[in-house]
């Protein structure tokens, strides 16, 4: 992503890396590495949750999204991301925050070890939730507690016992 504004610019990439368990953990989890201006800021092991949007809230989000075109008799997907910061040993540090992401960050902090990704309906300034009380984005948060049951499970099933210790 090349961004300017004003008279600043930056260059933000991410690339896939080699985790420390290539394929042990299956293809629902990716390592990545984020750079900023071709400085390593992060790296990451992320995991993936596909789920179809239930039809009733699929009627709620072409309101709340004004999308009159939305066939609500269709099959609708969304994805969840879940990010773990890694150490430079590829073992997972706990996040002080926990960040929901939008696609982008938020300024809404989860207090969770993990950040989250997933299309949230936010507030029009695109800083906050817009309500945290809205059915469409607490179904998505019921995706997230899936997506951390699967880790779980995965991670207990398929990772290396010294790496156990890392989601705890």
């Amino acid at each position: 992503i090349h961004i300017r504004a004003r008279a600043v610019e930056c260059l933000i990439e991410k690339k896939d890396i080699e985790g420390p368990e290539p394929k042990a953990l299956g293809d629902a989890f990716k390592f990545v590495e984020l750079s900023k201006d071709g400085a390593q800021r992060a790296r990451f092991c992320t995991f993936s949750l596909t789920a179809g949007i239930p039809a009733e809230l699929l009627l709620h989000l072409r309101e709340e999204r004004n999308l009159e075109d939305l066939d609500v008799s269709r099959e609708y997907k969304t994805c969840v991301t879940i990010a773990f910061e890694l150490d430079g040993y590829g073992h997972i540090a706990s996040s002080s925050n926990g960040l929901l992401n939008v696609f982008l960050p938020t300024k809404v902090r989860t207090f969770l070890a993990f950040d989250v990704n997933a299309d949230f309906l936010l507030n029009p300034n695109r800083e906050e939730l817009n309500r945290t009380d809205d059915p469409y984005n607490c179904w998505l948060f019921k995706q997230v507690v899936e997506g951390a049951r699967e880790i779980i499970k995965v991670h207990k099933d398929k990772a290396s016992r010294q790496f156990w210790p890392d989601l705890y």
